[in-house]
């Protein structure tokens, strides 16, 4: 794959949710010394997400390459609309889709659309992706 996106001379957009921390952050910066590479990464924290964008992302960016944040909360769809909205009106392409963001269930929870904590896994590990 990083010969195919080196060879590239127009820029590529990778949308990577859960990219805050773990294996989406270790995905981003594996991808951002690459030319030509647009990061879309999304989270929660946004301020979490943030800090790691300015600390670990933005330093090693490759030529040609942009990094941009976006809240995204997977456990609500109100969330997931206006993250898909926001992103339409920025890019006009998405080559890449990474869904990694995810939860797991331990307490009970509730999201704007129910209290169960299902709708929290389905629509995280499902839904929320669609």
């Amino acid at each position: 794959m990083t010969a195919f996106l080196q060879s590239m001379s127009s820029q590529r957009v990778f949308l990577i949710t859960g990219a805050s921390d773990g294996i989406g952050l270790h995905f981003a910066k594996s991808l951002a010394p690459l030319p030509n590479v647009c990061l879309v990464l999304t989270g929660r924290n946004t301020a979490k997400l943030g800090a790691n964008v300015e600390k670990h992302i933005s330093p090693i960016l490759g030529p040609g390459s942009t990094v941009e944040t976006m809240s995204l909360h997977l456990n609500s769809f109100a969330s997931v609309k206006e993250a898909a909205a926001a992103f339409v009106v920025k890019h006009s392409t998405l080559d890449v889709l990474v869904l990694n963001a995810g939860c797991t269930v331990f307490a009970f929870r509730s999201t704007e659309e129910g209290p169960l904590n299902f709708i929290v896994f389905i629509s995280a590990k499902i839904s929320g992706h669609l």
